[in-house]
């Protein structure tokens, strides 16, 4: 799947991710193919301002087992829930409005899947807001997303 509904619209954290196969991921820039060309253009503007590409977070995140976010990627997903308005002034992570952007997903098999790591991770846990808020929801989300087997992609 794909987390960069990251990280954190969850789409962005969605292609951060981008399972395949036995806990595989796909390469971020295919699971980009399969979400909305908003979210596409906010991770797009986010590489630019943030000076990172998703690819580097994706590889750098899945050789750190998706349990720790690159240093140089910690902003990145906060970057995108920001462009994607589903935080607050504070830069926390409005959940209703994650829900309504994870609803709005084109591809059903995707939304299917984000709706469920969003179930799983909505009380995850809450920093100060900003950075700190997406990358638990992403860690959120690469832990959960390993345990439904129905949310593989080709």
């Amino acid at each position: 799947m794909a987390a960069a509904h990251l990280l954190v619209a969850a789409a962005a954290c969605l292609s951060l991710l981008g399972l395949q196969g036995e806990g595989k991921f796909m390469d971020p820039e295919t699971a980009l193919d399969r979400i909305d060309p908003e979210l596409k253009a906010h991770i797009k503007a986010c590489e630019q301002e943030q000076n990172v590409s998703i690819k580097h977070c994706h590889d750098e995140f899945k050789k750190k087992q998706y349990d720790v976010i690159p240093e140089d990627c910690k902003c990145f997903a906060y970057c995108v829930a920001k462009k994607a308005e589903v935080t607050d002034q504070d830069g926390k992570i409005i959940p209703l409005k994650l829900k309504q952007k994870i609803d709005d997903i084109k591809d059903e098999k995707y939304k299917h899947c984000a709706q469920k790591l969003y179930e799983d991770c909505k009380t995850a846990p809450r920093g100060e807001g900003g950075c700190s808020d997406t990358n638990n929801l992403v860690i959120c989300f690469a832990l959960h997303a390993r345990a439904h087997q129905d949310c593989r992609f080709e």
